[in-house]
């Protein structure tokens, strides 16, 4: 049973709004009000970064989630070269973080919650490689399904949407729980991505098992995410999908005008890698990306 996967140690029930208030970064969530949680008894703390938040586990020394707040714009601002400058955060105990020496042999990625592509300036770029952004992920999995079946995904909905759409990823873990490191950072058995339109009012999750050959299926409900993680995340709000993955909208249903699409098809046609983007994510012009790992026009993009 999914209830079992819930962080399963000693649960407690809290409001994430008295015990992690997220005081400098409310506008990240819906309504300005952070989920209310089930998660193990233990330390945990809010985190505000410049273009994400995170509420870290100082048991599992990852994300319990991490929150975005995205839009067509600031997708469009997304085109910072990776700095791939991991480091330890600094404003957690050392004896509640993750070390860059847990992840070394361990044979996992460091897996971005919040992911770098999303970044939208040079100082959120940097701070998306803090360790509490991180979860020990299936290097497969990682560079794959994930990074193209679900955080690409994401990206084409969302430069297709009309407003803001809040995008919520975390991390599920099974008993017995894995772990690296000498300080035994918990290794997740699934990891989810929930995306909440607010203008439309719609929500699904995508659910990936955290191995490397993980086969994507069809996303669930807000609902069933819900039941299974034991997070309500969109506190006050009932979406509209709430009758199973059959009603989840694909990315490819939200209109593109012509005017926000032109012609162009080839990396020597874009003007930067803003324009390249655009076009591979909201026009669908996969001739930018002949490698396939999601980047436009490499001599632009990197």
């Amino acid at each position: 049973m999914f209830s079992l996967r819930v962080l399963a140690l000693s649960i407690l029930v809290f409001s994430a709004t008295s015990q992690a208030d997220f005081d400098g970064c409310l506008d990240y969530f819906p309504n300005r009000t952070p989920p209310q949680v089930r998660i193990i008894a233990g330390q945990v703390r809010d985190i505000c970064f410049d273009s994400f938040a995170v509420l870290h586990s100082g048991e599992s020394k990852t994300p319990v989630y991490v929150v975005e707040k995205l839009n067509r714009a600031r997708l469009q601002d997304a085109d910072e070269k990776r700095t791939d400058q991991f480091y330890p955060e600094a404003r957690l105990p050392p004896a509640e973080r993750a070390q860059l020496d847990d992840y070394k042999g361990s044979g996992f990625d460091r897996g971005h919650l919040a992911p770098a592509a999303d970044m939208p300036n040079v100082n959120a770029m940097a701070q998306s490689f803090s360790l509490a952004n991180m979860v020990p992920q299936a290097p497969e999995n990682n560079r794959g399904i994930w990074a193209k079946s679900v955080e690409s995904a994401t990206r084409k909905y969302v430069m297709r949407a009309e407003g803001d759409v809040f995008v919520f990823t975390g991390a599920v873990f099974d008993k017995p729980v894995q772990t690296i490191g000498a300080g035994k950072v918990w290794v997740p058995s699934h990891l989810y991505k929930l995306v909440y339109d607010q203008k439309q009012n719609k929500a699904w999750a995508h659910w990936v098992e955290n191995k490397d050959d993980a086969v994507m299926s069809k996303p669930i409900s807000y609902a069933e995410l819900v039941k299974r993680v034991g997070i309500e995340f969109l506190v006050g709000i009932k979406p509209s999908l709430e009758s199973g993955a059959e009603t989840i909208p694909s990315v490819l249903t939200v209109p593109v005008t012509s005017a926000d699409c032109g012609s162009k098809r080839t990396c020597k046609q874009m003007s930067d890698c803003a324009e390249a983007r655009h076009y591979l994510t909201a026009c669908g012009v996969k001739s930018l990306d002949s490698d396939g790992d999601g980047t436009p026009c490499e001599s632009l993009c990197r």
